[in-house]
């Protein structure tokens, strides 16, 4: 009787894990032609008007967030009327997918698991951890990576060519859909916080099999970027405080060994050249610091000053070259010459307003929001991310929904 039950709700586990799985990442199927995101979206889409025909429910409105994301999305559309017809269009899917992001799909999910909302963090966990099972395979088993890679369209091919195949960039062709960058390891460590969010309400302390899976999560984090480090500290942060010294010191001790039996498999597999090209990216950041060569890059650009800017921005995201408008991958930089010094204020505000209004009785919700969105403000100094993967705003504001709905 239990299991019958039961039976109905795994279902649904496995619907929605399967579809935010292809709304996280934009997998693009040789025989598809169309990344997943747009279906995804659209079937979102569909779930929340019949919310809205059938239930006549709009949902968590969040006054306040979506207050700011109204005003936000007013200033960026007075930008593109200002400075029409020289815009990129880009910048309005952009925000046409934050709403989704950010408002829709969240409300969808904390619909189905009215009941029961902690389900929801665990529904996006999955989508998580198999990405992250994705791309330690791939990484490690590259027979596994040239199969799998069959059947995808992977953006590093569009970008580069298909002669990225040959070259120490095919170490980035990992994940579910193909290609890991800096926004894939920002998105990897959002789901370790959430996961850890979920054993933490459901059972107070985690088992090993949790150890385990957040091991997996920060892991893939490490080998998308190496901004997944910053994604490591934060984590750390948020599991000493939530499951004490000792734990940690575990969880500690596992992800050293975790660590340590990936790497000597990559020793095995990998090429002499391929493993000391991937040694030394993995661990010259520990012992260069500013001077490896990504962050010194991003470090040479901050030469404008305040006059370079204006009220408003030019509405423009990429340069004449197709790459970066005025040459600059610097986040905060970008959305400054887009929507000017007005845009960037009320993203900032739109982005803070997530931590509040706050309730004390739950601080590791809390712990978790002001995290989050630290993690956010500091990459935004490295790229764009909430323009890359605007998708975070559904982890971002899933975490606040279940700030105010969970009773537990």
């Amino acid at each position: 009787m239990v299991l019958m039950r039961s039976y109905p709700g795994i279902v649904v586990d496995v619907v929605f894990s399967v579809l935010l799985v292809y709304f996280f990442y934009n997998v693009e199927y040789v025989f598809i032609g169309v990344g997943s995101l747009y279906f995804s979206m659209a079937i979102f889409g569909v779930l929340y008007l019949y919310l809205i025909l059938s239930k006549r429910c709009f949902g968590f409105c969040m006054p306040l967030q979506l207050t700011l994301f109204l005003i936000m999305a007013g200033v960026f559309f007075l930008s593109y009327s200002l400075n029409i017809p020289d815009v990129d269009a880009h910048l309005l899917k952009v925000i046409v997918g934050s709403f989704f992001a950010f408002f829709i799909v969240p409300n969808v999910l904390f619909f189905v698991y009215k009941k029961n909302p902690l389900n929801v963090l665990m529904v996006i966990s999955y989508a998580g951890i198999i990405n992250a099972l994705f791309i330690v395979s791939m990484f490690v088993f590259n027979d596994f990576k040239v199969w799998y890679q069959y059947f995808i369209v992977s953006s590093a091919e569009k970008i580069y060519g298909v002669e990225v195949h040959d070259s120490m960039m095919s170490l980035r062709m990992i994940g579910i859909d193909g290609f890991s960058a800096y926004s894939t390891s920002v998105k990897q460590s959002f789901f370790a916080f959430i996961y850890g969010l979920y054993v933490f309400f459901k059972r107070c302390s985690p088992r090993f099999i949790d150890d385990m899976v957040f091991c997996l999560l920060i892991f893939s984090a490490i080998l998308s970027a190496r901004t997944g480090l910053f994604g490591l500290l934060f984590f750390s942060v948020f599991y000493v405080f939530s499951f004490g010294v000792k734990r940690s010191l575990f969880l500690f001790g596992l992800f050293l060994g975790f660590m340590a039996v990936v790497i000597y498999f990559i020793s095995l597999l990998f090429s002499a050249e391929v493993y000391e090209f991937f040694s030394a990216w993995f661990f010259d950041v520990l012992s260069n610091g500013g001077n490896v060569g990504s962050l010194s890059k991003n470090l040479e650009m901050y030469v404008f000053g305040f006059y370079d800017f204006s009220l408003l921005g030019d509405f423009r995201w990429f340069g004449d070259d197709s790459v970066y408008y005025m040459g600059v991958d610097v986040g905060w930089y970008r959305y400054a010459f887009a929507v000017g010094y007005l845009g960037a204020f009320f993203l900032i505000l739109y982005v803070a307003s997530f931590v509040v209004p706050i309730r004390l009785v739950k601080m590791h919700v809390v712990g978790v929001l002001l995290l989050m969105v630290l993690y956010i403000f500091i990459v935004m100094f490295k790229g764009a991310i909430l323009a890359d993967s605007f998708v975070l705003l559904s982890l971002l504001s899933s975490v606040r929904i279940f700030h105010t709905v969970f009773r537990g």
